[in-house]
């Protein structure tokens, strides 16, 4: 069976659940809450008109009347909501016939009142209360900015889900929002000339309460999009802002409240109360404003530790995956280190013959001091992959270093295969750390020889130009080797640091992930092809330094 891997990080874009704090509902809790809400209260109005009870049309004595399709159209709209929250298809799509006719009734009532035909849709519901009105013109109609405001959920609500029209669907919903908040704060503050204008004369207190609460419902319903998607994140930003929303909704409102309220009592003169305000508005945002401010510098703070943390965390995963590849080493090494002392314990054994001409004696000292250039050789190659540094990126020609490499890899192959290599005669550059660079092959090559049968093994090194994947010129060294090959389910699980298919204390599953990170670091890829039962072949590709692939050093 014949498997290839290509061992890639995707893009991150992470699609995580809304989550809320603590004092707000999940959206998909807050939109059940408001198409109750919305169901309910319209239902209390019409049961109002069906039996003649005032504080039901009203809430409050003295306040005008919600008319019967005004309540028609806020249960509608609650029951669009409760019909999209329905798990099951086919209960979800229902939402669209509430919603559709609360859009025909509000075109209806802006016909009939921009045209002065008339329709009679004021007589559907209760036509002998609603015409026992004093007053009023139209007396079953509901006012242009409930009769906008009214189509616009609905707009919104035939629209949810669409990304094209996500802008119109939030924008629409959003204003509808504004505009019933601004009616019950007019009613808050009795500004009676905001709510007695055109357009915005007889809005119910039911009514503002019950825009306002499905507003927020069609916002909060899922799929949440536009800015209460920020609001209701777990993100730092979404945090963040419900933290400050009470404090730049709430205490603006409550401070003009409080200047309304002196200026109505006569305490104070008007002047002196828009200067209050402002002074305290202004010290509000001010205090927002360094509040922020130093919550911005502790995250700040916080975020440089954890850089920091990282940094050294990494370092120190460096460090431990050079000493895995320096231990992978050692056997090789101590073998080597043993021959070198048994020449040298011979040659001085030869030197301390009396006997022994000049002639013989020089060239045994020559000798010895070939013999320690090597073994001081050899020291220096195990120091550069124990040495702790900082990843320093350089220029350097790949198959060069390679040849450099070749006695420690022959070194770390010992007589468990035969180790051959196979490097182009046009140079190739690349800029990488080389001590990575050295750590990573050797850590290839070590993981070709675990994988083949002891003294039957065949490992081979190849340097050739690699496949242009768009990303530009690519240089690959190959390490193949004979052995068994690998098994289709771990193929996924190569470079998972600490994974390992070794016995305990054989590996410790950091060889292959300093391959995998080496080579992302580097700009590159790391490819794997196997067939189990015949071998395996691991390629390690780079971006060609040079424009030019390679003729000279750039």
């Amino acid at each position: 069976m014949k498997g290839r891997f290509s061992f890639i990080v995707p893009n991150k874009h992470v699609v995580a659940e809304h989550a809320v704090g603590s004092w707000v509902p999940s959206p998909r809790l807050w939109t059940l809450l408001c198409a109750v809400f919305g169901i309910g209260l319209g239902l209390v109005n019409l049961t109002g008109w069906a039996f003649d009870i005032g504080a039901a049309k009203s809430l409050l004595p003295g306040f005008p009347f919600t008319q019967p399709i005004t309540a028609m159209n806020a249960g509608l709209v609650g029951l669009s909501l409760l019909f999209g929250l329905q798990p099951f298809p086919h209960l979800s799509r229902l939402s669209c016939v509430p919603a559709a006719l609360v859009a025909v009734l509000c075109l209806l009532t802006l016909i009939e009142r921009r045209t002065g035909l008339s329709i009679g849709i004021d007589s559907w519901f209760f036509p002998e209360a609603v015409q026992a009105q004093p007053g009023r013109l139209y007396p079953g109609l509901m006012s242009e900015v409930v009769a906008w405001c009214y189509l616009f959920l609905s707009g919104s609500l035939l629209t949810k889900g669409r990304a094209s029209l996500c802008w119109f669907g939030v924008g629409a919903t959003t204003l509808s929002l504004l505009i019933a908040v601004s009616t019950l704060l007019a009613y808050l503050f009795e500004t009676s000339p905001l709510y007695g204008i055109v357009g915005f004369s007889s809005v119910a207190i039911p009514t503002a309460l019950a825009l306002t609460v499905l507003s927020l419902g069609v916002l909060m319903m899922p799929p949440v999009e536009g800015w209460v998607a920020l609001l209701v994140s777990d993100t730092l930003g979404g945090r963040e802002a419900r933290r400050l929303l009470p404090f730049m909704l709430g205490l603006p409102v409550v401070i003009n409240w409080i200047a309304a309220w002196s200026e109505l009592q006569g305490w104070y003169s008007e002047l002196f109360l828009l200067a209050a305000v402002a002074t305290c508005t202004a010290a509000l945002l001010g205090g927002i404003t360094l509040w922020s401010a130093q919550r911005i510098n502790a995250v700040d703070s916080t975020r440089e530790y954890e850089r920091e943390q990282r940094a050294a965390a990494e370092e120190a995963l460096r460090q431990n995956q050079k000493m895995q590849a320096l231990g992978q080493m050692t056997g090789g090494v101590a073998h080597d280190f043993n021959n070198l002392l048994t020449v040298m314990s011979t040659t001085l054994s030869m030197l301390e013959r009396p006997d022994l001409p000049d002639e013989k004696r020089q060239q045994y000292v020559a000798y010895g001091r070939q013999v320690t250039e090597q073994a001081a050789s050899l020291t220096h190659r195990l120091l550069a992959f124990s040495r702790q540094q900082p990843l320093a990126l350089e220029v350097f020609e790949v198959g060069e270093r390679i040849h450099k490499l070749e006695h420690i890899l022959r070194t770390s192959v010992g007589q468990s295969a035969t180790l051959s290599f196979i490097l182009p005669s046009q140079a190739y550059w690349v800029k990488a750390d080389t001590s990575q660079f050295d750590v990573a092959l050797l850590n290839l090559v070590i993981n070709a020889r675990d994988a083949v049968s002891a003294g039957r093994g065949h490992i081979t090194v190849q340097v050739y130009q690699g496949i242009d994947e768009g990303a530009g010129s690519q240089v690959a060294i190959s390490v193949t080797d004979n052995g068994t090959g690998i098994e289709p389910a771990i193929l996924s699980r190569l470079f998972e640091p600490f994974f390992t298919t070794k016995g305990e204390g054989q590996g410790t599953g950091l060889g292959l992930p300093q391959v995998y990170g080496f080579a992302r670091q580097s700009g590159g890829d790391i490819h794997v092809e196997s067939e189990v039962g015949k071998g395996s072949c691991f390629t390690l590709s780079l971006p060609i330094h040079s424009s030019d692939s390679g003729s000279g050093r750039p």
